[in-house]
């Protein structure tokens, strides 16, 4: 992506997350997708403009749901595209849109640091993603990306005082290949913090620390490092 800072680094996005999945279609567990129903079921065409759409409205009832549990999303899950026409599409699940549940082509990312979502969701739209997408993609009847090569995706991390200025598009700075598809407007990341006391705190004084098998990678120090 062209000559980055020294005191950026780079972890992979599967060192970044709880769990990288994907759903299943219903039809393979002998269920139906309904036109109306309990619980929302979400395609790769209800990841419209990089946000999640309403329409075209799927369902499947409880059952279903809890047939499907590896896949139930949860808020600030981030949806990406991993399969057909629209592969690399991205959007952050809403709350107000759960229950929900998802398909074969549509990946679910949840991090562990869900305050890092807004821009985890931004480096997903960059042109340094899409290049690495397009690369790996297998080109068959529709173009699909493994999983695999998602969860070694290399996010950059910058500092925290930096994200936000990638965010707010303050940043003027950005190496080639960095540029975000669309800055989020000041407003949005205030709405962000009032509803999520968390991130309203990583993003006054950093990402809190990565647990779990991740550290192993020095994965978590490093996104630790993130808020100097």
């Amino acid at each position: 992506i062209g000559n980055i800072p020294e005191h950026w680094k780079f972890c992979k996005l599967k060192h970044l997350s709880h769990l990288i999945s994907k759903g299943t279609t219903p039809s393979t567990l002998g269920r139906d997708i309904l036109e109306t129903g309990e619980i929302r079921f979400l395609k790769a065409e209800n990841i419209v403009d990089n946000k999640v759409s309403c329409t075209p409205e799927f369902y499947i009832d409880n059952i279903t749901h809890g047939l499907m549990k590896r896949s139930k999303l949860q808020e600030d899950d981030i949806l990406f595209v991993i399969a057909g026409a629209t592969v690399g599409k991205v959007a952050i699940m809403p709350a107000e849109l759960t229950p929900a549940n998802t398909n074969q082509a549509v990946s679910f990312i949840r991090l562990i640091d869900k305050s890092m979502a807004l821009y985890i969701w931004n480096v997903l739209q960059s042109d340094m993603t899409k290049k690495y997408i397009w690369q790996n993609a297998v080109q068959s009847a529709q173009p699909n990306i493994s999983m695999e090569d998602l969860g070694n995706l290399k996010i950059p991390l910058p500092g925290v005082n930096e994200q936000n200025q990638i965010l707010s598009g303050t940043d003027t700075g950005l190496p080639e290949g960095m540029a975000m598809a669309l800055p989020v407007h000041p407003q949005v990341l205030a709405e962000c913090d009032r509803v999520h006391p968390a991130r309203r705190h990583c993003r006054r004084h950093g990402p809190s620390r990565v647990r779990g098998k991740q550290e192993s990678d020095q994965c978590g120090r490093a996104a630790q490092r993130t808020a100097g």
